[in-house]
């Protein structure tokens, strides 16, 4: 039987997976961290995390990503790591990270460096997440997605640009046309299905303008 859960106290990582699993008590603080069971692997929280918040799936990849792109097989059981934040909650549709940029919209308070940024609305964070790609690709001559990607995601950049160029419909090593509007709604588009699942929707007006308020300042 699982060992019960008291306030500040780890679980006993001898305890039944299944127990973790039906009582979600592997994931503590909240839903910002979990603990890795003996003889657990990443994939065995993603399916656990996943089967009790269908709203807010994970992947590997954003656990990883939460903790500062740590490998896969550096996770040790017994220790606490990050959970990735809901972009949902977030109002966060590109998982922009918060460094005290100061994006339109950013809400900071409470939030520690490196953490999923907090926005007041969805447009701001899309608008912040196009932003982030904009300067990326300013400072890359001739920058493709794969270019991005491997900033933007780099815990998991080739997946991250192959799953935005088959949504966009963008080559992923061909240079983004980032004074396109068109071409940058498509991106758009491709960024935030990407990375929420297809859990967002913005019609292709609002895409447009966001695009254009991105380019208009910070």
């Amino acid at each position: 039987m699982a060992a019960r859960h008291q306030k500040g106290r780890l679980l006993d990582m001898d305890a039944r997976w299944s127990d973790f699993v039906k009582t979600a008590q592997t994931f503590v603080d909240g839903d910002r961290k979990f603990v890795l069971g003996s003889g657990k692997g990443l994939l065995h929280v993603v399916k656990a995390w996943n089967k009790a918040h269908p709203d807010r799936k994970i992947s590997v990849s954003k656990l990883m990503a939460a903790n500062g792109g740590l490998k896969a097989e550096r996770f040790q059981a017994g220790r606490k790591y990050k959970m990735p934040l809901s972009a949902i909650g977030n109002n966060n549709p590109g998982n922009v990270r918060y460094y005290g940029v100061g994006w339109k919209g950013e809400l900071g308070d409470g939030l520690e460096r490196g953490e999923f940024s907090v926005f007041d609305n969805k447009d701001n964070g899309l608008r912040a997440a196009i932003r982030s790609v904009m300067n990326i690709a300013n400072g890359i001559p001739g920058a493709t997605i794969s270019d991005i990607s491997k900033i933007y995601e780099p815990a998991n950049s080739e997946v991250h640009a192959s799953n935005i160029s088959s949504i966009s419909g963008i080559p992923k090593d061909r240079p983004l046309k980032t004074d396109d509007d068109g071409e940058m709604v498509d991106y758009a588009r491709g960024l935030y299905k990407s990375e929420t699942g297809n859990r967002y929707s913005f019609d292709p007006g609002t895409l447009t303008n966001i695009v254009r308020s991105a380019r208009t300042s910070q």
